[in-house]
């Protein structure tokens, strides 16, 4: 029988918290994502400066899947989801 001191238990109860907060979500989420950036600098140029130009006459503003279809009609890249023109604009 070991003594505890006052801190050990809150410790050892740290502890689980941690390695479970940690190790259950590595676990869930096995695959693991390459974290490249989405569109590079030129390519995030092009997006911007054809966002702040006017849209096509038949709309009145741009959305997001006009920008990246465009973007994919301009051959500045192969494939781009509206999420992810979203998510490069709000950077």
């Amino acid at each position: 029988m070991s003594v505890l001191f006052p801190y050990q238990p809150y410790r050892e109860c740290v502890n689980v918290v941690l390695k479970k907060a940690w190790i259950l979500p590595l676990k869930a989420n096995s695959v693991v994502r390459d974290r490249r950036r989405s569109l590079d600098g030129k390519q995030h140029a092009h997006l911007v400066t054809l966002a702040c130009s006017k849209p096509p006459e038949s709309v009145c503003h741009w959305t997001m899947k006009l920008l990246a279809d465009k973007l994919i009609e301009l051959e500045v890249v192969e494939t781009v989801s509206a999420a992810t023109v979203s998510r490069e604009l709000k950077k």
